[in-house]
């Protein structure tokens, strides 16, 4: 449905080209970063994790954009860059143990699918410094609300409980990732 809406949008204003040879192998692994890999690790992540806690790890991901870009693209951290990334993978610490910050130091960090989630955003990272050259989408604002939409439906719709740390681990992960993209 959606390459159907987006090759009409494409023919009405008339701007599709095929990639160049060269450009195929580029554009197919992102196709799998993106599409096959994200998507894997979104649905068996979910099978443990709850929605609520996937949304808070996933907001992660422009940390992970500003270290891929510090250690790819020589990318400056400053010490802002620095504090939010601590901040938010303190954030993330919170979400994940449930406020049991000693389950963490032996190696419990929640539920596996929390993991797989993790491991998402980080390829969701990977992806959009590889993407950068192709591709001119932009993330919105409205990606950073996200997570507590989430929270929101996951109570209402599947009576996921909403608990005060989380939204304490949730609201510092959050300003952990506005000080990285400041």
């Amino acid at each position: 449905m959606g390459l159907v809406i987006l090759g009409f949008a494409v023919a009405m204003r008339k701007q599709f080209s095929l990639p160049y040879r060269n450009e195929w192998a580029y554009f197919a692994l992102l196709g799998f970063l993106r599409i096959t890999f994200h998507q894997w690790l979104q649905s068996n992540g979910l099978q443990t994790s709850e929605s609520g806690t996937t949304a808070w790890i996933a907001s992660t991901t422009p940390v992970f954009m500003a270290l891929l870009g510090w250690t790819v693209l020589d990318e400056r951290l400053g010490w802002l860059k620095i504090t939010g990334i601590v901040l938010a993978f303190g954030g993330v610490l919170l979400v994940v143990s449930k406020g049991d910050l000693a389950s963490v130091s032996i190696g419990r960090l929640g539920a596996p699918g929390d993991k797989l989630i993790l491991v998402s955003a980080v390829n969701w990272a990977v992806f959009s410094v590889l993407s950068r050259r192709g591709l001119k989408s932009q993330t919105g604002a409205f990606l950073y609300i996200e997570p507590l939409i989430a929270v929101v439906v996951a109570f209402f719709v599947l009576g996921e409980p909403v608990m005060f740390i989380s939204l304490i681990g949730g609201g510092i992960i959050l300003f952990g990732v506005w000080l990285v993209n400041r």
